[in-house]
Formats: C-alpha cells, structure tokens, sequence
C-alpha cells in the first residue's frame, strides 16, 4: 500500500506517464519523482516561454521551478510566485486560463529540494493558492466525487483528470503545511479526509485504466 501511494505522488506530480514493461526494476520514489522532474526542468529549458516577456504571467510558476531546481536566483524565483499567485483566477486579461496553470507551483511546494529553499512568506503565499483553489476555483470538484467513477467525466478523459491532479495537489500541499494540516476542517471534513478518499480515487483509476 506504501508503494502504491509513493507511486501514485510520483505520477500526480508529472504530465505524462510512461508505463514500464512488468519485469522492469521498480524505482524508489526519490529516483522517480527525480527523473520526471529533469525531464519537466529540461522541457522548461529549452522551451521559448522561459524567455517570455514579463507580462507572460502563465509562464511564471515554470520559470520559478527552472530556477529553484538550478538554486539560481531564488530571489527571482520568489517574485515569480507572488506575480503568479496575485494573478490568480484569471485576472490577467491575456491570460484567462492563468488560473488551470498551478501544477509548476505546486511540484515546488511537493518537493523537498525547491520547498526547503523557499522563504516562510512565499511557501505561506502558495499555501493561499492551494487554500483558493479548492474553495473558489474549484471547477466544482467536490469530495463525493472522489467516490464517483472516473467514467462519469462530461468532458474529455484528458481535461477531467487535469482538473482532479491540480485539486489532488492543493490538497497534499494544505496537508503539508503547518498553517493548515491534515486536522484542518475543510467541507464539514478535516483536510485528511478528502486527501485520502481522492488517494483511493487515483488508485482506482490507474488500476482500471
């Protein structure tokens, strides 16, 4: 159950899986969330959105995770995150789906290397997106679909399941934090209570799927 969970974070944490043929050496999760991250920080670099003009706001968690990764300019970094974060919701008229654009953000927070170099104010500040998008930008996600199958989707497999990683994610950072933490009380619920029913929703679906 430990590997599943350790496994299920991993592949949460990444925008693409690759599956491995069943005889192939079983990764720990240290080695494979390392592996999706070089290659997601190597997509980063060589992609022209890095070098975009500053209004550009949709580019900004990945460029925070480009230099966090590389520990360049953690001071810019930050200051990408405060400008993703106050843009939040689509309230920058270029970007309108500035708002689906968090998963950069959150593989920051989730991972030990780039968290552990943030100052207390932006892992606070990120910790607010999370809290915001599960309460305000939801995309009416709510914790009885956790139990749902993940068929009952009325859009594409690919879009329903991008929303439901992004919720995924707020919810493991909220349970990280010391702000808000697994006893927190989110929907007449604690934080740990929706975390773990969507950890058994993913698990269901990677293993119908």
């Amino acid at each position: 159950m430990k590997l599943k969970l350790m496994l299920l974070i991993a592949l949460l944490m990444t925008p693409s899986v690759t599956l491995k043929a069943a005889d192939a050496p079983v990764q720990s999760y240290d080695q494979l969330v390392g592996e999706r991250l070089r290659e997601l920080i190597d997509s980063i670099a060589r992609n022209p959105k890095t070098t975009a003009e500053a209004g550009d706001v949709g580019t900004y968690g990945l460029k925070a995770l480009l230099l966090l990764t590389e520990n360049k300019n953690i001071e810019g970094a930050e200051k990408f995150i405060q400008l993703f974060c106050a843009s939040r919701g689509g309230k920058d008229p270029k970007n309108p789906e500035v708002e689906v654009r968090s998963e950069a953000l959150f593989r920051i927070y989730l991972t030990e290397k780039t968290r552990d170099r943030l100052s207390p104010k932006i892992k606070a500040i990120i910790e607010d997106h999370a809290w915001e998008l599960i309460t305000k930008s939801n995309r009416r996600i709510k914790r009885a679909d956790a139990d749902k199958s993940f068929w009952e989707f009325t859009s594409t497999e690919n879009f329903y399941m991008q929303n439901r990683r992004r919720y995924m994610q707020a919810l493991q950072v909220l349970r990280m934090s010391d702000r808000f933490g697994p006893s927190y009380g989110f929907a007449n619920e604690k934080i740990e209570s929706h975390y773990q029913a969507w950890v058994a929703f993913w698990i269901r679906y990677f293993q119908d799927r």
